[in-house]
């Protein structure tokens, strides 16, 4: 069930001290961090994106996938169908820039209106794809085992908060490119084309969330440990995070009241370990039965077993197993800290509201499930016969947790929110006893007061 990678080659120094010099240690972390990537079938990353994806989208209600949510509409389709050309891509919102949903949202104002809900729920599903095709490609040197780099890709779109508000709503699909960003700031992909993919991939992470600054001690490990020819995806992030850095810190923002330290403690014990472990479903089992003492309890169980897994491990999968469990933390103290407009994590009587800015833990639970499965893979290769397949077999089973209990969330407001094409068609019948500049609104989810105004001009296409 998990295949054994050869160690990587270590280089003794000469020096009668018994040190390793400064060059023989680069090479050596930059060689265990950044594990040169074997080649993957072309076929095999496609079918691991559309499944993925496919996943996502049905994760949405029966027979919802013609909706828009929130700003989706109201913001960037407004924006791009009312402008002429390419002026909204770099157009900031809420204090940042947001490429990605501008670029969905630009292909959505070329084509028919009615479209609009098509196009924005399979771009989202393609993003969630996207994510598990990173983790396939890019992670296979650190998870050669099929079985666990295959289970953290199905966890990409399994995870119970990706089912929330993030389905099916490309705004917040950022958050599953910071994650693919992740791995392709941890791939080394040999030839000069394969340094494109992950490029596009980190610009887009990079120009559509200032957080994707979580990522920039790994864009910067690669200028130290690696040669220059491999600079071009650290090269590509850092100019566009340069980029998006300006534009934040050039803008007002408004954010919630700081949290104590024990609030963001036990936000991320609850949010994010937990979730990850036993679902949202279990997760409301665990606080119902022992309250906030359960839940410290799961904590500093998965933490003692993940510091457990990483003395076990392998030499060389600790520093990643390290990087994405300090990335998991960190980027969850940095949204704790700054989150617009809200105090989170919630705290008081809306504590344990799982649902509440559930799109805040997407991250943090995906980085802290790869150090979970590294550290796994790095255990495995120590063992063998039944006791591998019994590592291999626990770590997946978060994973089957979230397929069994919490692949749709419930109560989801899509399911009786408008259809998109439904609002146009009503939009086009007010329309015909108005002129080109009467402006109508059309309803999208979650609900009222959400909608998008339009011009008669621009619904009928005159």
């Amino acid at each position: 069930m998990v295949s054994r990678d050869q160690p990587v080659a270590t280089e003794r120094t000469g020096s009668s001290s018994g040190r390793t010099s400064w060059p023989t240690a680069r090479r050596r972390l930059g060689g265990w961090l950044y594990r040169p990537t074997p080649r993957t079938p072309w076929y095999e990353g496609a079918v691991v994106l559309l499944l993925s994806a496919a996943v996502a989208l049905f994760r949405l209600p029966p027979g919802r996938l013609d909706t828009i949510w929130a700003e989706d509409g109201v913001v960037f389709l407004r924006q791009a169908e009312e402008s002429m050309g390419l002026d909204p891509l770099f157009r900031p919102y809420s204090g940042y820039l947001h490429l990605l949903p501008r670029l969905v949202a630009e292909v959505a104002s070329w084509l028919p209106l009615h479209l609009a809900g098509l196009v924005f729920s399979i771009s989202a599903a393609l993003v969630v794809g996207t994510a598990s095709w990173s983790v396939w490609v890019f992670g296979r040197a650190h998870l050669p085992s099929p079985w666990l780099r295959g289970g953290l890709a199905a966890a990409v779109a399994l995870l119970p908060a990706g089912g929330l508000e993030a389905v099916d709503n490309v705004a917040n699909s950022h958050w599953f490119l910071i994650f693919a960003a992740f791995w392709a700031l941890i791939g080394r992909r040999q030839s000069a084309w394969g340094h494109v993919l992950p490029a596009l991939i980190v610009m887009l992470a990079a120009l559509s969330d200032p957080l994707a600054v979580v990522l920039l001690p790994l864009a910067l490990g690669r200028l130290v440990l690696l040669p220059r020819r491999e600079w071009w995806v650290a090269g590509t992030y850092l100019v566009a995070m340069t980029v998006q850095l300006i534009v934040v810190l050039s803008a007002e923002r408004t954010t919630g009241a700081r949290p104590a330290a024990m609030e963001i403690a036990f936000g991320y014990a609850l949010r994010v370990v937990s979730t990850s472990i036993v679902g949202n479903g279990g997760t409301g089992r665990v606080v119902g039965a022992g309250g906030r003492e359960l839940v410290w309890t799961v904590g500093v169980v998965v933490a003692a077993a993940l510091l457990v897994a990483l003395l076990f491990s392998r030499p060389e999968r600790r520093p990643l197993i390290v990087t994405a469990a300090v990335a998991s933390v960190g980027l969850f103290c940095v949204e704790s800290l700054f989150a617009l407009n809200v105090a989170y994590p919630p705290a008081g009587a809306l504590a344990t509201d799982l649902h509440l800015s559930a799109r805040y833990t997407i991250v943090p639970s995906l980085l802290l499930l790869s150090a979970l499965a590294v550290a796994a893979q790095g255990v495995a290769e120590r063992l063998s016969g039944s006791w591998r397949a019994l590592v291999v077999v626990t770590a997946l089973l978060p994973v089957a947790l979230m397929a069994g209990f919490d692949y749709r969330g419930e109560p989801d407001p899509r399911a009786t929110a408008p259809e998109w094409s439904d609002s146009v068609e009503e939009a086009v019948q007010e329309c015909a006893a108005g002129g080109p500049e009467q402006v109508v609104v059309l309803p999208i989810a979650p609900a009222e007061p959400w909608a998008v105004e339009l011009t008669c001009g621009i619904v009928t296409g005159g």
